[in-house]
């Protein structure tokens, strides 16, 4: 077994991410990239992954340093992963020669701390049985929840699901708006742009470079991306941006035209995404955190609360999501 540092070109990476039951799209180069780029000076790809006799990848590692920290645009990184049916022997070797890994990268880089985190929408980790395993290497747990909506159940069922009241926002929405949608693999970037154009009008401003936004199209023509647009009088007025992989899809941005945010706008468009994604056969749709009190590794404002609150209204799982923090510079 040989460890080795990624190059983001090889291709051998993203084949491993789609078919390996512990990696999700957070794993792939494609992301990686992105979040070197949104991160901009100060930051390094790290990443290595292991190789056995037959130059196969056995497992990966993605790994970004960032000023004395190893994380994902200030966030956390997604969890070392091992290829499909390794041995019960062969899994525990391996995860631990990863571990070590990265703590001598710590001790190289003069890293302060490492967080880390299990990808929910990787198969294996959907599972019940889940458990936060970065403790056994030292990680504080700083775990969360997030909101999966399981998405092959019955249509009477997904709409039962959500709120009345978020029914009845839908049903306004659904009356006031057309949508369309820009599918994954279309070439043509006028959606795109049109999104693009809403989330700079949102923001007041330009957030992240264009690059980020020429990786984001990317995506979408590789078919890792959607996006669904609402329109009132032919003007666009709102949209979702979705990251797709495999069978999981994550609620990435949505932007709202300023001038139209008393109308019921992200209700229909969630729904209407809710419901493409269905007809799509994707299983599950990550709506993202889930707050509820302060913790003491985590202090949601109110604003994230009600977002939140504004989530599990459309119905699905409140499930756990396993976060991890290593600390290597000790605290005075």
């Amino acid at each position: 077994m040989k460890i080795k540092k990624l190059t983001l070109d090889d291709p051998r990476w993203n084949k491993f991410c789609y078919e390996s039951d512990e990696c999700w799209f957070w794993h792939t180069s494609d992301w990686m990239d992105y979040t070197l780029e949104y991160t901009g000076e100060d930051s390094e790809l790290l990443s290595f992954y292991i190789e056995d006799g037959n130059k196969d990848i056995v497992a990966i590692c993605p790994l970004i340093r960032e000023k004395n920290k190893l994380s994902f645009s200030g966030s956390f990184g997604p969890n070392p992963a091992l290829r499909n049916h390794l041995s019960q022997k062969l899994s525990k070797s391996v995860i631990g020669q990863i571990f070590t890994k990265i703590d001598s990268i710590a001790t190289e880089y003069g890293i302060d701390e490492c967080i880390m985190n299990l990808s929910t929408l990787a198969k294996n980790h959907l599972s019940p049985f889940t458990y936060n395993y970065l403790m056994k290497f030292g990680y504080e747990n700083i775990s969360l929840n997030t909101q999966v909506i399981v998405l092959d159940i019955d249509d009477k069922t997904l709409w039962g699901n959500i709120k009345k009241s978020h029914r009845n926002e839908i049903k306004r929405g659904e009356e006031q708006f057309q949508f369309v949608v820009d599918s994954p693999y279309n070439t043509d970037d006028k959606l795109f742009k049109e999104f693009k154009k809403l989330h700079l009008l949102a923001a007041g401003r330009m957030t992240r470079s264009e690059r980020t936004w020429a990786l984001q199209y990317q995506w979408k023509i590789k078919g890792n991306a959607t996006i669904i647009l609402a329109y009132l009088d032919k003007k666009p007025v709102g949209g979702i941006f979705a990251i797709l992989y495999k069978d999981g899809a994550y609620y990435g941005v949505s932007a709202n035209h300023p001038d139209y945010e008393h109308l019921p706008i992200s209700h229909s468009i969630q729904w209407n995404m809710i419901k493409w994604l269905k007809q799509n056969r994707y299983k599950y749709y990550e709506l993202g955190y889930q707050y509820f009190s302060d913790q003491p590794y985590n202090h949601p404002s109110q604003k994230e609360i009600d977002i939140s609150l504004f989530k599990r209204h459309f119905g699905g799982y409140t499930i756990i999501h396993h976060r991890g923090k290593k600390r290597y510079k000790k605290s005075e």
